[in-house]
């Protein structure tokens, strides 16, 4: 009895804290930034093909640049080769395995900043 009660309440603590992803309230520079993607960007189904292209950001040579890639599970793609700074300045991406702390800030799908 105690263990269930135990399981219960341990269970709806987890449920209470887990947050829904909220959507982030964007800087200036995101807006910009997406304003410099907007034609690149989109989400669609054909066929059993899911293929969508977000807006990324991360660390590449000390600086915080912005791309878009392709999420695409089937699909043979290459990872980008440029990406922008907030001053839209064109950054090359020589080695891609060099850009850090990686993450998706702005999904196609949901048309949201996260």
């Amino acid at each position: 009895m105690y263990k269930k009660l135990l399981l219960i309440c341990l269970l709806g603590g987890i449920l209470v804290n887990c947050k829904k992803g909220e959507e982030l309230n964007p800087t200036e520079c995101l807006i910009e930034i997406h304003k410099l993607f907007k034609d690149q960007i989109g989400c669609e189904s054909r066929e059993n093909i899911d293929m969508s292209v977000h807006i990324f950001q991360g660390t590449y040579e000390g600086q915080e640049i912005y791309f878009t890639l392709l999420v695409c599970p089937n699909c043979n793609t290459l990872p980008p080769e440029w990406g922008y700074n907030c001053k839209k300045e064109k950054v090359e991406i020589k080695n891609f395995l060099d850009v850090k702390n990686m993450k998706k800030i702005y999904d196609s799908c949901t048309g949201k900043f996260i």
